[in-house]
């Protein structure tokens, strides 16, 4: 392992981020008139770059007063966290990207996000942790509010909240293990605990307990996770897929650090906390999503379930139950990034795909892209015009030749009472399509999906014949 007093090549992909989000921040000051697709091409320029730096890693480095360390799990973590962004951002090339691409400051404070992400798995120093949480949340928070809607700011200011107590139970275990062991390096305190008999020590059980709340608030595990669903819902759907894998990440590794530290002392009633939180987060978190009526809330209580999943690798703590974490959850990365970016795809086009695409012999449904009336619509007003004209020439007649028109006043009234039926029947017709939209759109999204998931299948069985172990680079790096 890698080991000096600086070491800058510990934080060198931290500095790639930090430094291109400073650039651009300058760049817009002065040059307010450049196209946001600018600001993102050199966002995926210095996420490219620094997934090649963090690629070439070949060995554990520490450095920066031996805060930093970029083991194999830091590397992994970091991989996923790059290339899941990148295809984030891919998104805001689209021609109906959501408006909060548009801006400058969204590219720089989704750099931000990541440097605070990449110094948290990067780092077992309890200190450095908490900076680089909060760097990446209070980025974060900002994100999800510049969608610029009710709910969106309902959602950033939901997060906030319990991202702020969450980080506050974070510093109180932080500051227990510390008044404990002395130390706040993790490696350090599982040694200290352990030669000093510390392991029912009621500073140690406190700082635990602050922990097992703090991540769990962080990770969305039950009964942590009630901010979930609202803040998915509240965000735009792919800052929702984004929400879903990249802060879960850095979670989960800050977990694997300090679990697994705690559990090689012999702190025993451990274990069974986290047991009994991963059998109700897969359980009840899937009950919940059967439930749901909006799909990115479904969503949001699948995502829980999946953290709980990953949380049973994690009690397991080996070394082959951690390839498997990594494993899962980039495959987890991939379907669900894709969910979310499909869903914001049809739901920008909506309304307008719907008329389109669903055809059906009822002139009431027969609009087009416009929303202008049906043939029935239009029909019955052109006769209640003519016979209005028709109605109109018999008065003039009568008024004329003094003879008696009371057939063509019959006509007229015939066609108005036609027209007003008419009229009703193509309301009740508008409420039954009114009633059927959600299946018509349900049908349609489930047609485009399965067509979606054999692609995927079909390239996915490709990829697997072309490279057999494809984590064979980095079985050394997690056991370091």
């Amino acid at each position: 392992m890698q080991n000096n007093l600086l070491n800058l090549a510990s934080i060198a992909p931290m500095a790639i981020l930090g430094g291109f989000a400073l650039l651009m921040l300058a760049v817009s000051l002065f040059a307010r008139t450049l196209s946001y697709k600018f600001y993102a091409v050199i966002t995926i320029l210095a996420l490219a770059l620094g997934f090649g730096l963090v690629f070439g890693y070949n060995s554990g480095i520490r450095g920066l007063f031996d805060v930093m360390l970029v083991d194999g799990i830091a590397t992994l973590s970091m991989l996923i966290m790059l290339a899941g962004s990148i295809f984030f951002i891919f998104l805001s090339l689209g021609a109906r990207s959501a408006h909060e691409y548009h801006t400058a400051e969204f590219f720089v404070l989704f750099l931000f996000v990541l440097v605070g992400y990449e110094f948290m798995v990067a780092s077992e120093s309890l200190m450095m942790i908490l900076v680089g949480l909060e760097t990446g949340s209070l980025a974060l928070y900002t994100l999800i509010a510049l969608h610029n809607r009710a709910r969106s700011v309902e959602a950033a200011l939901k997060y906030f909240i319990m991202g702020a107590l969450g980080s506050g139970f974070f510093a109180f275990g932080a500051a227990m293990f510390f008044l404990s062991t002395g130390s706040m390096e993790i490696s350090n305190i599982a040694q200290i605990a352990k030669s000093s008999n510390l392991q029912t020590s009621v500073l140690l059980f406190a700082a635990c307990s602050f922990m097992i709340v703090s991540i769990g608030f962080k990770l969305s595990l039950i009964p942590f996770h009630t901010w979930t669903p609202d803040v998915y819902e509240g965000a735009s759907s792919a800052m929702a897929g984004f929400l879903s894998v990249v802060p879960k990440i850095a979670g989960f590794v800050v977990a694997i650090r300090l679990f697994e530290a705690l559990q090689s002392i012999g702190v025993q009633w451990l274990n069974i906390v986290l047991y009994a939180v991963a059998v109700l987060t897969m359980s009840l978190a899937n009950l919940m999503a059967l439930v749901q009526r909006d799909v990115k809330r479904m969503l949001a209580f699948s995502s829980v379930s999946h953290a709980g999943f990953v949380l049973c690798a994690i009690v397991i703590g080996s070394t082959q139950a951690n390839a498997a974490l990594f494993t899962y959850w980039i495959l987890y990365a991939v379907a669900n990034l894709g969910a979310f970016a499909f869903i914001w795809c049809v739901r920008q086009r909506r309304a307008r795909s719907l008329n389109l695409k669903f055809k059906t012999q009822s002139p009431a449904l027969n609009l087009n892209a416009n929303g202008e009336e049906g043939n029935f619509i239009s029909n019955a007003k052109l006769s209640f015009s003519q016979n209005h004209k028709l109605g109109s020439t018999g008065e003039l007649n009568l008024s004329a030749n003094g003879q008696n028109s009371a057939c063509d006043e019959r006509s007229f009234k015939a066609s108005e009472q036609n027209f007003k039926v008419g009229e009703q029947n193509s309301k009740e017709n508008e409420q039954n399509f009114k009633a059927i939209e959600p299946c018509a759109e349900a049908a349609l999204f489930g047609t485009e999906t399965c067509e979606l998931g054999a692609k995927i299948c079909e390239q996915s069985s490709n990829f697997a014949a072309r490279f057999e172990h494809p984590f064979e680079k980095f079985d050394g790096l997690i056991r370091t």
